[in-house]
């Protein structure tokens, strides 16, 4: 039998956050400036699990062009 949980499609903004390994503000900052998209479903923030992985992707797009590999974060907090 099979006693594996499934994973969630959609992630509240602080489960993001811990995958992710960054604040619950610092997610809500980069759904604000577009990095991530998200859902809003009555009073609820949601995103979806693979636009965690495409901003996972994104980063490492990023760090193979920049030399600075924390450049799209470094850009949402310089806009606070």
């Amino acid at each position: 039998m099979d006693n594996t949980k499934p994973q969630p499609l959609l992630l509240k903004p602080e489960d993001a956050a811990r995958l992710l390994g960054i604040s619950r503000s610092t997610v809500f900052d980069l759904i604000a400036h577009g990095k991530i998209e998200s859902l809003k479903i009555g009073r609820s923030r949601r995103i979806l699990q693979s636009e965690i992985e495409k901003f996972i992707g994104d980063l490492i797009q990023g760090q193979s062009t920049t030399s600075d590999g924390d450049q799209s974060l470094n850009e949402v907090r310089s806009h606070e």
